[in-house]
C-alpha cells in the first residue's frame, strides 16, 4: 500500500541514519518495559490478595478437570486465565507477590507495545513519549500488581492493534492472521473487551475507503474466523451473566461523557479508566491537541480505537445486559 492509503506508515523525514532509527525505536519500547517492571515492583507484595485476587487463587489452585468443572457453571469466560495461573502457580507457587507476576510482566509487554504503537505512527519521540505516559497512568500500574486478567487484556488490545497497523501497511494473508490470533488472545481474555474491534473495523474501513485495496477485505475473513473460534466460550459466558454481572447499573447518558458514572460516585467515566483525574484531564488534553497534527488521517484513527469501543459497550449496555 502507499503511504496515503495507510495510517500506520512511519513518517518519511528522518533526522539521523536508519541504524541509529532503529537503535532509537527499540531504546523506546525496551526503556518503557523496564520502566513499567521498576514501578509495578514498588509494593507488589502489598497487600494481601483481595477478594477478586481470592477468587483466582481459589480456582487456579484446583486441578484441572474441577477447574473446567467449576466454568461451566460460574466465570467461565476466566476459564482460560484460570488455567493458565494454576500451570504458573504449580511452578512459581502461590505467594501473593507471584500470582501478581503474570500481570507485571503482561503490563510491561503492553508498554513496550504502546511505545511501537506511537513510533509507527508518529515517530520514534511519540513512541517513547506514549510508553511514558501509558507506564505513569495510576490504573496501569494497578492491574499491573493485580492477580487478574486485566493486564494481560492490556497486552493483547496493544498487540492486536500494532498487528492491525501492519497489516495496513502489507495486507498480506500472513499478518491478518496474525492479527486474528491477536483477536481470539483479546477475546480468552475478556469477551466485553472484543468492543475493540468497533475501533479496529472502523480504521479498516476508512483506509479501504481512501485507497479501494481489496485486501483489506480479508480483516473481514480473519475477524469473522477469531469470533466463529470464540463462539463456544461467548454462549458459556451469555448463559452465565445473570449470576455474574446483573447487579451493574445501566450507564447513562451522563456516564457515557464522562460526567457521571456508577462507580466513580461522581468522578466522571474518564477518570473511573484512568483512576486519577488529574491525569485523566491532562491526558485527554493532550489528545485533544493532536488534532492541531497536519497528520489528521492517523489522530482520527488512533481517536477511533480509543472511543468507539467504549461507546460500542455503552450501547450494548443500554440494549441488553448491562457491561
Amino acid at each position: 500500500m502507499t503511504e496515503k492509503s495507510s495510517v500506520s506508515a512511519p513518517p518519511s523525514a528522518r533526522v539521523c541514519p536508519p541504524r541509529s532509527a532503529a537503535v532509537l525505536e527499540q531504546a523506546g519500547w525496551v526503556s518503557s518495559g523496564l520502566l513499567m517492571l521498576l514501578v509495578g515492583m514498588v509494593g507488589i507484595g502489598v497487600p494481601e490478595l483481595w477478594r477478586d485476587e481470592l477468587a483466582t487463587w481459589s480456582a487456579a489452585t484446583r486441578s484441572v478437570p474441577q477447574i473446567l468443572s467449576l466454568a461451566s457453571n460460574v466465570d467461565g469466560v476466566h476459564a482460560p486465565y484460570y488455567l493458565v495461573m494454576h500451570g504458573w502457580i504449580a511452578v512459581f507457587g502461590d505467594s501473593a507477590v507471584s500470582m501478581r507476576a503474570p500481570s507485571l510482566l503482561a503490563a510491561a509487554a503492553a508498554a513496550g507495545m504502546v511505545s511501537l504503537i506511537g513510533a509507527r505512527l508518529f515517530g520514534r519521540w511519540a513512541g517513547f513519549l506514549a510508553g511514558l505516559i501509558f507506564v505513569l497512568v495510576p490504573e496501569v500500574s494497578r492491574m499491573a500488581q493485580e492477580a487478574r486478567p486485566y493486564a494481560l487484556l492490556m497486552f493483547a488490545c496493544a498487540l492486536a492493534t500494532f498487528l492491525l497497523l501492519a497489516a495496513l501497511d502489507d495486507p498480506g494473508w500472513w499478518r491478518w492472521l496474525r492479527y486474528g490470533a491477536a483477536i481470539v488472545l483479546v477475546g480468552l481474555t475478556n469477551m466485553v473487551a472484543l468492543a475493540i474491534l468497533a475501533g479496529h473495523l472502523a480504521v479498516v474501513f476508512v483506509v479501504w475507503w481512501r485507497s479501494r485495496e481489496q485486501r483489506l477485505m480479508r480483516a473481514g475473513v480473519v475477524t469473522a474466523a477469531a469470533l466463529l473460534a470464540l463462539l463456544p466460550l461467548l454462549i458459556l459466558g451469555l448463559g452465565q451473566q445473570a449470576r455474574q454481572i446483573t447487579w451493574i447499573p445501566r450507564p447513562s447518558l451522563l456516564a457515557l461523557l464522562g460526567v457521571d458514572h456508577p462507580f466513580a460516585q461522581g468522578g466522571g467515566l474518564w477518570t473511573q479508566v484512568f483512576r486519577s483525574a488529574p491525569v485523566a484531564y491532562a491526558v485527554l488534553v493532550l489528545a485533544a491537541l493532536a488534532w492541531l497534527r497536519r497528520d489528521r488521517a492517523k489522530v482520527a484513527a488512533v481517536t477511533a480505537v480509543a472511543v468507539l469501543p467504549v461507546l460500542a459497550i455503552w450501547v450494548m449496555s443500554r440494549v441488553g445486559t448491562s457491561y
